[in-house]
């Protein structure tokens, strides 16, 4: 077993104890410890055991930071970009995102096709609006050439009204 107690010479101290039984009677062994001592050496071990968890933990919240920055904050961060480039009328903003967790690039990827997307439709709107011009250009040339023509008439008319009158 073991107790605390007062020793003989006035020091507290842990002692551990049993009994030896053997062939001429019991034996009571004990060995004591001086109780400063003992817990001297239990404080420096909470202590020295205290400091290796604060520095384990420090290192595992300074992975779990710098892995959540290249995971999640990177990531998101690069897609909040391309989004804004894209809402200000960059419609080559593209986010080009093929690493980090599944669901952004997932999400990324999508955002790319979209505004991949989107420069398509706007190519072919230039492109009907370019169209569309020439077009109009040719209709103005039309209308143009008709008034030119009616101009004539007129003049042709009037010239051989004017003939057939005088």
């Amino acid at each position: 077993g073991t107790v605390e107690t007062t020793g003989v010479d006035g020091v507290r101290r842990f002692y551990a104890y049993s009994v030896v039984r053997g062939s001429s009677g019991h034996l009571l062994v004990s060995v004591g410890v001086p109780k400063q001592e003992m817990l001297t050496q239990v404080t420096r071990r909470v202590f020295r055991n205290l400091i290796g968890l604060i520095v384990i933990g420090s290192a595992i919240f300074l992975a779990v930071w710098i892995g959540t920055g290249m995971l999640i904050a990177r990531p998101v961060t690069a897609l909040v970009e391309a989004s804004k480039h894209l809402g200000a009328g960059n419609l080559t903003a593209r986010t080009q995102m093929r690493n980090g967790p599944r669901e952004i690039v997932a999400l990324s990827q999508a955002f790319d096709e979209m505004a991949q997307s989107l420069q398509q439709h706007e190519a072919e709107r230039q492109d009907h609006l370019a169209q569309l011009e020439e077009y109009d250009h040719q209709l103005r040339d039309m209308t143009l050439n008709i008034h030119l023509v009616e101009v004539r008439e007129h003049r042709h008319i009037a010239a051989d009204l004017h003939d057939g009158v005088g």
